[in-house]
Parts: C-alpha cells; structure tokens; sequence
C-alpha cells in the first residue's frame, strides 16, 4: 500500500501511524532511501483475524512523507519480507520523461454521420475491436442497437 503522510518527518510521522493503529514497535530504525531519509518501522497490528506484521517505510521527498506498507500474517511475514524490502528501496525521483509527460485518455463526443448498428457506428470512428464491448457499455447501449445519424456517441481518444 502506497499514501502520502502528515507529519515533518519520517520519524513523526512514524510515530503517528503507530499511535494511530495501536500497533507494537518490533523494530524502528532511520535509514536513507536514494538519498532521501527514511524510517524503517515493523509493527505487529491487532485486526479481527489476528494479529498482522507490518513493514512500513516512511520516505521524506521535498516537503512530503511519502508511506510505503507491507503485510501479511505473522507467520507468512518472513517470506514476503524480502519482497516488501526491494520494492520500497527502490522509491526514487521519476526522470524518465516518457513516463513524465504522459497524456490520460479522454472521453471525446462524436456525431454519428451514417445511421447503423452501433458496432458499425464505432468501426467507423475507427474504435479499436477489443475496446468496442466497453466503448458499447460507456455509451449504455448493446453492440447490435440501431444507431441513427446525427446521434452523439462517446469514444475513448488514447493519451500516450
């Protein structure tokens, strides 16, 4: 589970997850991340099925605590450990571009020029075939449904 936190510091803001979900401290220890400070904190948390081992990282980047959790039963928690570790260790500033500057997909509205069924209608709006079942279901409407010309019709414009 991944959150942004309260708090001025790993350290505070560590201690306010504690006080918050009641949990015992196994283990707190401060670390750096990538450069940035951290806190390494495990926990074990009572919940109705029993308690659960909780390994959280709380990660300070600019003026954010970015919150980073972990966990499983007792029991299963040193098999997952390890997994848990690799993937928190690996926060760090986003550099790549193409995955900066990415463009979200839009809802677009399109006049339908030629009557037909709603298949035909969205082939012809060039809607890729395996995104015309959900292109149908955005629009409230079956493949089949007749469609007459001048009619609105939602599609979907892929960002990159």
């Amino acid at each position: 589970m991944f959150q942004a936190s309260a708090g001025t510091s790993p350290g505070e803001a560590s201690s306010q997850f504690v006080t918050k979900t009641k949990g015992t401290v196994v283990e707190k220890k401060s670390i750096t991340v990538n450069g940035s400070p951290a806190q390494r904190l495990i926990t074990d948390i009572a919940s109705e099925q029993g308690t659960i081992r909780v390994l959280s990282y709380f990660i300070k980047k600019n003026k954010n605590i970015f919150v980073f959790h972990g966990y499983s039963a007792q029991t299963g928690f040193p098999q997952y450990q390890p997994l848990f570790e690799t993937t928190m260790r690996q926060f760090k500033r986003l550099t790549d571009a193409r995955k900066i500057n990415v463009k979200p997909d839009r809802v677009r509205v399109k006049k339908v020029t030629r009557a037909g069924s709603l298949k035909n209608v969205l082939l012809a709006l060039k809607v890729p075939n395996d995104q015309l079942e959900p292109t149908a279901l955005l629009n409230g409407m079956h493949l089949t449904d007749r469609v007459p010309a001048n009619t609105l019709v939602k599609i979907i414009e892929k960002g990159r």
